[in-house]
């Protein structure tokens, strides 16, 4: 297939990235929006299968329903010509299957980050009635976030949504990884619930700590008697310093469902408690919430009855101001009545302007 096809006119395939077992993961390039996808591509084989559609169309609706930092985003799908494809976000880092190649066993501390993590996605898919069904190293993958790792849960093609049916959960049918599945699972049990879940993740853990798996056998059918009748071997067997947690393996791995943990929460907590530590997404949380919750007021107490304060003072006596007296007006000139004004007699009209007075008009001056 040429790295250059471009799938629904949107998503170019830019290079092969992993091999599935019902198709191919692909590094592409999401020509809308200008970002790194990874692109689920089916094989043509399995295309041409109605049943083994349908299980990749609920692989699709099964991630996407799962809000949860450590499961993978599912963000689109379609089918381009006759091949159906899942667009999901693209991750920058390993496997823990390809960390566990190359370092063979993980301290207790890297192993309780990882349990921690996938405890807390699969408490997500567990609420939302899903049950994974494939937890295994491949599975689960290591994104590098600055200089933190995320761990993010794969791969839901074989889950199942509560209340489902169909091909895909009939009886007699076996689906997953045998080394890291549970008894019920293994007895191809329509039953099965999140509790094989759990039993997967401590296998997982088991792996992590001690490199080996619990169970062995020389053949796929002598494996899966040994997951069905026998003991686990202890983990203290491998490594002594693991004894602390015999006893949360033991649980972990019993054959009745109802002797298990109750959910991933409660195993990721046992798994600290057994080893005497704290569990740190605890003490995250914790600090979160003191930076982040709003400030607490507490209301004041109700006002107790009048009769338990003392009785009021007494208004200060203030002497009274001394009264006004009515002003005695004095009897200033300025007051007194004036004398009218003489006013001069206007002159006669045979008077000419400027002649003295009593000067006949025409008389010599």
């Amino acid at each position: 297939m040429s790295s250059a096809r471009v799938l629904a006119n949107r998503y170019r395939l830019d290079e092969h990235a992993a091999e599935g077992g019902m198709g191919s993961v692909w590094a592409a390039t999401d020509l809308q929006l200008e970002r790194q996808v990874a692109v689920k591509l089916m094989s043509a084989a399995f295309a041409e299968q109605a049943d083994a559609r349908a299980r990749f169309l609920r692989e699709a609706q099964a991630a996407a329903k799962i809000q949860s930092p450590h499961v993978v985003s599912t963000l689109d799908y379609g089918v381009d010509g006759s091949t159906p494809y899942i667009v999901m976000e693209w991750l920058d880092g390993e496997s823990l299957g390809a960390r566990l190649k190359r370092e063979l066993r993980l301290s207790t501390t890297a192993t309780g980050a990882i349990l921690r993590q996938v405890a807390r996605g699969l408490r997500s898919a567990h609420e939302l009635g899903v049950v994974h069904r494939d937890l295994k190293p491949d599975n689960l993958f290591l994104q590098r976030d600055h200089d933190e790792e995320i761990v993010k849960i794969l791969d839901f093609g074989v889950a199942k949504a509560r209340g489902q049916t169909g091909d895909q959960t009939r009886t007699g049918v076996i689906l997953g990884s045998l080394r890291y599945m549970s008894p019920e699972q293994a007895r191809a049990n329509r039953d099965t619930d999140h509790r094989s879940d759990l039993w997967s993740l401590g296998v997982i853990a088991y792996r992590c700590l001690t490199g080996e798996l619990p169970f062995s056998g020389a053949s796929d059918g002598d494996l899966l008697v040994n997951i069905c009748t026998e003991a686990p071997l202890p983990a203290s067997r491998h490594e002594a310093t693991l004894a602390p947690l015999d006893a949360f393996f033991a649980k972990c791995l019993a054959k009745d469902p109802a002797a298990r943990f109750g959910s991933a929460a409660e195993l990721a907590a046992a798994y600290f408690a057994a080893l005497g530590v704290d569990d740190p997404s605890r003490r995250t949380r914790s600090a979160e919430a003191a930076r982040g919750a709003l400030p607490s007021f507490t209301l004041p107490p109700a006002s107790p009855p009048e009769a338990a304060y003392p009785a009021p003072l007494p208004p200060p006596q203030v002497p009274p101001l001394p009264a006004l007296q009515p002003r005695q007006l004095v009897d200033e000139p300025a007051l007194r009545p004036r004398p009218p004004i003489s006013q001069p007699s206007s002159p006669s009209v045979s008077q000419p302007l400027g002649a003295p007075p009593g000067q006949p008009l025409g008389a010599p001056p």
